[in-house]
């Protein structure tokens, strides 16, 4: 099974970071910008087909989620075993665990309880800079006031 991976900053990534795992990047006709330019040119770059689609079809490829006009198509998910996971966490504390898992930058912009979006998981790791974060609370507002 493939996945789909939407939105110009992470499929620019995933062609940065993983290109021969995708299979193709598709930019719907009609978006263009210099990020989704710098997305198509890395991918170019690094070898992946891009091919400019209808919007329907990229917009049914992300499940109609905000998907800025580009999606990649990339190889099966790489499934571990509970075994395997909880492996490579052995001999951790539940500090370096919780440490772990506030790296993504939706803890910095939901209260305690709230639910944070699942789209936040898709943002860069790492400290995020002032462009993430600035995209962070745009999907948060989004999943607090949906339309």
């Amino acid at each position: 099974m493939s996945r789909v991976v939407f939105g110009v900053r992470p499929v620019e990534e995933l062609v940065r970071a993983r290109a021969k795992a995708v299979q193709v990047v598709y930019v719907a006709d009609g978006y263009r910008s210099a990020e989704i330019d710098s997305a198509v040119q890395a991918a170019k770059e690094r070898g992946v087909t891009v091919e400019f689609r209808p919007r329907q079809m990229v917009a049914e490829l992300a499940g109609n989620v905000v998907h800025q006009g580009v999606v990649a198509i990339t190889g099966e998910f790489a499934y571990a075993t509970v075994e395997e996971i909880l492996g490579h966490l052995a001999g951790r504390t539940g500090l370096d665990l919780t440490n772990l898992s506030h790296r993504v930058p939706g803890w910095d912009l939901f209260e305690e309880n709230e639910t944070i979006p699942y789209e936040i998981t898709f943002l860069r790791s790492g400290p995020p800079g002032p462009q993430v974060l600035a995209h962070a609370r745009h999907l948060s507002e989004q999943h607090r006031n949906p339309e």
